[in-house]
């Protein structure tokens, strides 16, 4: 009887095709993981405005639309260039709400979309003076956002 040195051919083969499988299932979902780091790029970005309307709201006892007493959007714009993020094109707030809306760029996603963040009392609905804002509703559908699930953060699901 010979004693059989290495493997086997089919032996090959078979770990060839398991790798192979591995890799078809990997591949993807490691792009998505790449898209969601650079979409919470995006929403570090948006933290930092949110300061800004919560103290908007706070100090002017609610949303107001006197045209001289209005969100500063312009400050939202400079924190979100201060922030340094590569994937933001644009971010503007609402008036009316205080809804903070951004657009990606360059994340790497099929289509590039936009995230909303919504300040909310604590039953999660639009919040109106006298109430304080206790929380903020990230990626809604209902406010705009068209950004897909499989690409944003846990933390933004709406």
């Amino acid at each position: 009887m010979r004693k059989q040195n290495g493997f086997t051919l089919i032996e090959l083969m078979i770990v060839v095709a398991i790798v192979g499988i591995l890799a078809a299932i990997a591949i993807p979902a490691y792009k998505d993981f790449q898209v969601r780091s650079k979409v919470s790029e995006v929403l570090a970005a948006m933290g930092a405005c949110k300061t800004t309307v919560g103290e908007f709201y706070q100090s002017n006892n609610g949303w107001t639309t006197r045209s001289n007493n209005r969100i500063d959007v312009n400050v939202c714009q400079d924190v979100a260039l201060t922030q340094q993020s590569a994937y933001l094109a644009t971010m503007v707030v609402n008036d009316a709400n205080g809804i903070i809306t951004a657009t990606t760029i360059d994340t790497g996603a099929d289509m590039e979309g936009i995230i909303t963040m919504r300040p909310a009392s604590a039953a999660g609905i639009i919040v109106a003076a006298p109430d304080p804002i206790q929380t903020w509703i990230c990626g809604d559908l209902a406010d705009g956002t068209n950004l897909a699930a499989r690409y944003r953060p846990g933390s933004c699901q709406g």
